[in-house]
């Protein structure tokens, strides 16, 4: 089977070798001669076989208990285990972290996330849902704020991996898209969905559902493509073996228990 004819074949355009593809072909060679001064192939190996210390920022103590919760209307609704770490683009979270510090001290790391393009009301009620989480255990953790593209290194490490579809599941996102009689893209376990692998840190791993056209995709990063039941990882030239390995961690945690394929740009 010629897996990259199939990778191809979900979206509805792709360039082909010619005149029309000259632009993203000459486009793709600076990109590969910029990578190589920078001492990357285009491969993705690099030239130096050292590696590259990245400093990583301070991060909450770990084997705490993560709790999420999705604003729905006037309620919230506990995420189960395998679900935490996605976070729709149109809804709204409330998320509460509770650890123990060196001193064995219970601690409380207490948030409200904003998607893009959550509503007005979602993001009232998850203010004052995760105010009175914060009453309920006596004031004692400080009540933060992020919006989608603000994620702290603290909160993204806190998920692996992090997830961002497109859309929204909660009652009040999905009748603002009726209402306005908008294209409701929200993402969905059956459907064909496309997601970008960039960073590979604990603390900067964060995933984005883009759109599924062959546009998006770039020589130095991975991308999981679902289309149903299938899964497929796109592995551009230069992009790392830490990317490569993410994708299938997050297609894994897409689809638990589905056979991955692989499909190389090098080969399209």
């Amino acid at each position: 089977v010629d897996l990259n004819h199939t990778f191809k074949s979900k979206f509805e355009s792709w360039p082909v070798n010619g005149a029309g593809s000259a632009g993203a072909e000459e486009c793709r060679g600076k990109v590969a001669a910029l990578l190589k001064q920078q001492g990357v192939d285009i491969k993705g190996a690099s030239k130096s076989s050292a590696p590259v210390d990245e400093e990583v920022p301070p991060l909450l103590e770990g084997d705490g208990k993560p709790e999420v919760y999705c604003v729905n209307g006037s309620a919230k609704t506990a995420l189960p285990k395998e679900e935490l770490g996605k976070f729709y683009s149109g809804d709204c979270y409330i998320v509460l972290y509770t650890y123990h510090s060196g001193d064995k001290r219970e601690e409380f790391y207490l948030t409200y996330w904003i998607g893009k393009d959550r509503i007005p009301e979602d993001q009232e009620m998850a203010f004052q849902t995760a105010n009175s989480i914060r009453n309920s255990l006596k004031g004692r953790p400080i009540l933060g704020r992020i919006y989608r593209g603000e994620e702290p290194p603290q909160f993204i490490a806190l998920f692996q991996p992090m997830v961002i579809p497109k859309g929204g599941i909660s009652s009040g996102y999905q009748k603002f898209v009726e209402e306005k009689g908008l294209e409701d893209e929200t993402y969905s376990g059956d459907g064909i969905a496309l997601f970008r692998i960039s960073g590979t840190s604990i603390h900067s791993n964060k995933v984005l559902q883009v759109g599924a056209v062959s546009s998006n995709l770039g020589p130095t990063d991975c991308f999981v493509l679902q289309s149903g039941n299938s899964m497929l990882t796109w592995i551009g030239n230069a992009s790392s073996y830490e990317q490569q390995q993410w994708a299938a961690k997050v297609a894994e945690f897409l689809k638990p228990g589905v056979a991955v394929k692989q499909s190389f740009e090098a080969d399209a």
